[in-house]
């Protein structure tokens, strides 16, 4: 957890603040959220301070859904929302036994401030990379105390940054063959509208151009291996007034597996082409400006945005390792299974290889392998774009 490296970087033009309940830490007076003005001053502390809009982090939301956001889109999601939840982490000392406790803490307050002629400080370390302005504090465990300290503090004295190691359990929607997936817990309804079987784009409703509200298990499975093949290799383009999700690949086998996936999950025909020698790869492309909608809202559109959508994390064990599988087969490499218990599913003695531009999926991935137990590390060269999970053999 030692701190690598350590740059200074132009300031951006806002950087947050977050609110909540977690005394004797500190108080904030300019909040957004309106709840703060009814309670009592002291029994609020700072999350997390002075952070960059770009910076991911896991939300909790009233749905009891997982979502990672943006300090900047949980602003303007979430400014005037209450019941919203984030990580946070305590320092418990009990019965001689001293542990770090991470937990769901509901966030009482964002503050978005505008900052002019700062440095940011781009902090990376064998966990991950952070930025925030150089005077303010980022949080270390000392003398069996919780302290902030700025980013020079930690570099000049050789100072761990926290981090949290364990994700606290949640049940998991989808955890069970007998639950039905809704689109619509996962979709902007200002684009989608619905009815009880279907959903469609708004005002353009048509038997040919609507998708199944509602998926089986099976269905399901299926979409969960379509966004795996996206993520890692997929694009939505516009030609003209032609819509179109592509898939690229060399293995064609394996894009006629995910040709079938899609004719079960969107129950949609796509068509594989032959060979393009320029790349030697194969194109799997559907034509649709739903599905295209649909994708850009639930994974991103282009190498900078992509994503993966929150029921992930609600998916049973065994489905997300396939979900990862599928990823890593598009865009990562070296996935090896040492060890493997004949009744329950061991994530002990996995290696792989991920590498992205895109910092929010980035931050999906590193949020989903905690959640599997998965120990990691997180490569990443201040002033470059490439950022790249590895695996580490427990």
């Amino acid at each position: 957890r030692k701190v690598k490296e350590l740059v200074l970087e132009d300031g951006t033009k806002f950087n947050f603040k977050i609110i909540g309940n977690n005394p004797g830490v500190g108080y904030c007076k300019d909040l957004i959220m309106p709840t703060v003005a009814k309670e009592k001053p002291d029994c609020f502390g700072v999350l997390l301070d002075s952070l960059t809009e770009e910076r991911c982090i896991p939300i909790l939301n009233k749905r009891n859904d997982i979502e990672i956001l943006s300090f900047g889109e949980l602003y303007n999601k979430y400014k005037f929302v209450e019941g919203i939840k984030t990580l946070s982490v305590r320092y418990e000392k009990e019965k001689g036994a001293h542990k770090l406790v991470s937990e769901w803490k509901e966030i009482k307050g964002i503050e978005r401030r505008f900052v002019e002629n700062h440095k940011i400080c781009n902090i990376s370390q064998k966990y991950g990379n952070t930025r925030t302005t150089e005077k303010h504090s980022l949080k270390i465990l000392e003398s069996d105390e919780l302290k902030d300290v700025t980013p020079h503090d930690i570099l000049k004295n050789n100072k761990d940054l926290l981090r949290i190691d364990y994700i606290p359990a949640k049940e998991r929607k989808y955890a069970k063959d007998n639950k039905y997936f809704d689109f619509i817990d996962y979709l902007n309804l200002n684009i989608f509208d619905y009815d009880d079987k279907f959903i469609w784009l708004r005002n353009k409703y048509n038997s040919t151009s609507r998708l199944n509200r509602f998926l089986t298990s099976e269905e399901l499975q299926s979409l969960v291996t379509i966004i795996g093949a996206y993520v890692a290799e997929g694009c939505i383009n516009e030609y003209g007034s032609n819509y179109a999700f592509i898939i690229s690949n060399n293995d064609r086998d394996w894009l006629l597996k995910l040709k079938e996936d899609i004719r079960i999950a969107l129950k949609k025909e796509a068509f594989l082409s032959n060979k393009i020698e320029e790349n030697k790869t194969y194109n799997l492309t559907l034509f649709s400006e739903l599905i295209y909608n649909v994708f850009e809202e639930l994974c991103g559109k282009g190498s900078r945005q992509k994503k993966f959508p929150g029921f992930i994390y609600e998916l049973d064990e065994t489905t997300q390792i396939e979900f990862l599988k599928t990823m890593i087969k598009g865009d990562g490499h070296n996935w090896e299974e040492y060890k493997k218990d004949k009744n329950k599913f061991s994530n002990k003695g996995m290696r792989f290889s991920y590498t992205t531009i895109s910092l929010k999926l980035i931050s999906c991935l590193s949020y989903l392998l905690q959640q599997l137990r998965i120990q990691y590390s997180l490569g990443h060269v201040p002033g470059k774009e490439d950022y790249n999970i590895t695996s580490t053999i427990q």
